[in-house]
C-alpha cells in the first residue's frame, strides 16, 4: 500500500509552518496530530480498507506500506489505525516524512512498530524540518525513529539515528534551518536516485519501471 506526495513540496512547506492545528485522534490515547494528515487519511479510510479487502488482504493480513512526503504522514497514521483494525503491518518504508504528531504519538507508534518500520531522510531535504517548533505554535510534534539518513547518493552510505538527540547531531535535524527550508527542495525530490516529483514518476511508469 503506497500513499503519493504533494505535487509542490513549497506549498506542504509553508501549509505546515503557517496553517493547520493539532487535535486529538481516538486510536491514539492521548496524543495530537496535524488535523490536514488526519482528515485525509479519513477521507480514505473506508476505499483503503475495502479495497484491501477487495484484493484478498483483508482484516487478519500482513501488509506493507510505504509513502512519500505528505503520503507519509499519512501512512503513519494509515499503519496505526489498520494495526488497530486487525490488519498486521509486516514493514513500512517512509521517505521525506514531515513530524505528524506530538511526542505521545512518537512514543506510541514507535512502541508498536520498532523493527518494522524506518523514515528514510536525504541530506538538507526541509519536509522532514516542519512543522518546525519554533513558529507561531509549539505543537511539541516529534519524530518518529528510526531514521535512515542518506547524506549524498546511496552509493556513499547511509547513518541510522534512533532519537532525537542522534539526529540533531548525526542525522537530518543537524539542517535545520527554516530561513534556507525554501532553498533545499530539491533533495526532497530525489530519494535513492528516484525523481520523485510527479513527472519524474511518470517517466518511470511510462519506461515499465516499479517504483
Amino acid at each position: 500500500m503506497s500513499f503519493e506526495g504533494t505535487e509542490s513540496p513549497a506549498s506542504i512547506i509553508t501549509d505546515l509552518e503557517l496553517w493547520h492545528t493539532s487535535t486529538g485522534w481516538s486510536q491514539c490515547d492521548n496524543c495530537k496530530v496535524h488535523d490536514g494528515f488526519l482528515a485525509e487519511w479519513t477521507s480514505l479510510r473506508v476505499c483503503v480498507q475495502e479495497t484491501l479487502a477487495n484484493l484478498g488482504f483483508g482484516s487478519g493480513s500482513s501488509i506493507r506500506t510505504t509513502g512519500h512526503s505528505l503520503g507519509a504522514a499519512v501512512n503513519n497514521l494509515a499503519m496505526m489505525d489498520l494495526e488497530k483494525s486487525g490488519w498486521h503491518i509486516e514493514e513500512s518504508y517512509d521517505f521525506g516524512k514531515p513530524r505528524t504528531g506530538d511526542e505521545v504519538f512518537a512514543a506510541t507508534f514507535n512502541s508498536m512498530f520498532w523493527g518494522r518500520t524506518w523514515r528514510v531522510t536525504h541530506s538538507r531535504d526541509p519536509v522532514p524540518q516542519v512543522p518546525p517548533a519554533d513558529l507561531i505554535v509549539d505543537w511539541h510534534f516529534e519524530h518518529v525513529y528510526p531514521e535512515v539518513f542518506y547524506r549524498g547518493s546511496v552509493s556513499k552510505g547511509h547513518i541510522i539515528c534512533s532519537n532525537t538527540d542522534d539526529s540533531h547531531v548525526n542525522c537530518a535535524e543537524q539542517y535545520k534551518d527554516l530561513a534556507l527550508d525554501l532553498l533545499n527542495t530539491g533533495d526532497h525530490l530525489d530519494y535513492m536516485g528516484v525523481d520523485t516529483c510527479p513527472v519524474g514518476c511518470k517517466i518511470l511508469e511510462d519506461e515499465d519501471v516499479v517504483v
